[in-house]
């Protein structure tokens, strides 16, 4: 099957990507997207009901990760919220509800969407007022002051859609923060296909110029944009140095992946010495700006 339109914009004219047939690129809005032949049938059990994806999430390595990358997108928002006691924050795709929480210590009142149903359980035995609801169907007391989404926009079958709905909730110039995978970063051209972003769910794929001209069309002013390496600190210095140095990789990501008996993504290191190799590398790639995530703040316009 071929698809007759693109995902995002509805235009009927696009080519494969990579000069693959799994892969396509809007020839009008320039977005690369998952052909949706390829798209699997039973994504939202995946997502409600990975049993995997709920307890990965909550081991300790992964959860100080997780802490380190909330209180780097907290840095971001305090440049526009400087008083955020009684704001609030709203975050989508809230795993594991760290962001949530770390926003909460800082004064903000928080509310989290989440779709693993398992997450959702831990979150509120951890006093965190967290739902399975989508950002349309949330109810609240007042609008919303701030919206984060971090890794969400790229497993949406309806981006567009998304965004129009957190222009509706947010505030007369409220903030959306938006994280998502950089298909135009350093390892992104270098290993293509095999790309290690590149994933059966992830149903788009943004690059800077694509998710502003998203973002812009419908309403939004860009106040910043970043790299986000936010995912460094959980890569052994192997995978750090192939930001580097190294030859592209082969790999199929089109598949729907077994989880059993993985280990967790984060590695400690217990040498000081290769503690300090590894701080060095990761120096060189933010100065080079070889990140894999993007970071788009945004403003809803008076």
């Amino acid at each position: 099957m071929i698809s007759d339109k693109c995902n995002l914009c509805s235009n009927n004219i696009f080519s494969s990507y990579l000069n693959s047939d799994k892969m396509l690129r809007c020839d009008s809005c320039q977005v690369i997207f998952l052909a949706p032949e390829q798209i699997p049938h039973d994504l939202n059990n995946y997502y409600q009901n990975n049993v995997f994806y709920a307890e990965n999430a909550s081991k300790p390595d992964l959860v100080r990760g997780m802490v380190r990358a909330a209180n780097f997108y907290l840095k971001i928002i305090a440049k526009q919220i400087k008083n955020p006691a009684g704001k609030l924050l709203v975050d989508v795709g809230s795993n594991y509800g760290i962001l949530m929480e770390e926003a909460e210590r800082v004064g903000f009142q928080t509310i989290g969407l989440e779709k693993n149903n398992i997450l959702v359980k831990k979150g509120r035995r951890r006093g965190l007022n967290i739902s399975t609801d989508n950002l349309t169907e949330l109810k609240t007391l007042r609008p919303i002051d701030i919206i984060t989404a971090m890794h969400v926009l790229e497993h949406l079958p309806d981006p567009r859609s998304f965004i129009k709905d957190a222009y509706k909730k947010l505030a007369i110039g409220g903030i959306l923060v938006i994280g998502v995978p950089n298909v135009e970063s350093h390892l992104a051209r270098k290993d293509g296909l095999s790309w290690r972003y590149m994933a059966i769910e992830h149903l788009f794929y943004f690059s800077e110029k694509t998710l502003r001209s998203l973002l812009e069309a419908e309403g939004f002013e860009i106040i910043e944009i970043r790299k986000d390496g936010s995912n460094l600190e959980e890569q052994g210095i192997k995978k750090l140095l192939r930001y580097l140095v190294g030859q592209p990789i082969l790999r199929d990501r089109f598949q729907v992946k077994s989880h059993e008996g993985r280990q967790p993504l984060l590695v400690s290191q217990t040498n000081w010495l290769k503690n300090i190799f590894k701080r060095l590398i990761i120096i060189i790639i933010k100065v080079l700006q070889r990140e894999d995530f993007i970071l788009i703040t945004s403003r809803k316009k008076d």
